[in-house]
């Protein structure tokens, strides 16, 4: 059983053979599988040692850069799990070397935010989330539902004018 308090995180590898690949970072790879488990095949392939979750955050983000080549949407790579996982050690060893991210990395066109929503929303968000394929994380799914609430809002303006 995962400390749901554990300031450790592991960076993990879960999908079907043959199919994308989902880098993540979890305190519970397992569940986190789990949680992905509507598609059939699809499971854990690989776990990294644990590291601290601030860390762990800034080690998948150079991890997913490291892969972009193979970015199928979002965190899915089309990529094997040998080059998964040499990428999760090159991002683990870079950010260990240098604890800085690359600089190709860091989106001057995105802002961080801290957000607050009500659990009903999430619940919607999350249940929306996983009909996507490939399932997106939340992140993407709430940047998609409100660039998608913008589209057609501006669209209802242009069609009343």
């Amino acid at each position: 059983m995962v400390n749901p308090f554990s300031s450790n995180a592991v960076i993990y590898a879960i999908g079907a053979p043959g199919g994308p690949i989902k880098v993540g970072m979890s305190r519970d790879p397992r569940l986190r599988a789990a949680d992905l488990t509507t598609a059939p095949g699809i499971s854990l392939l690989y776990s990294s040692a644990p590291i601290l979750r601030a860390d762990a955050y800034q080690v998948e983000r150079i991890a997913h850069h490291l892969l972009a080549s193979h970015r199928v949407q979002g965190e899915w790579f089309s990529a094997s799990i040998e080059v998964i996982k040499a990428a999760i050690g090159n991002a683990i060893t870079q950010y260990a070397e240098t604890g800085k991210l690359p600089l190709a990395e860091k989106n001057k066109d995105m802002v961080s935010l801290g957000l607050t929503l009500p659990k009903g929303t999430l619940h919607a968000i999350d249940v929306w989330r996983g009909k996507q394929r490939p399932i997106l994380n939340r992140s993407e799914a709430i940047r998609f539902v409100v660039s998608a609430a913008i589209d057609m809002n501006e669209r209802r303006k242009a069609k009343a004018d």
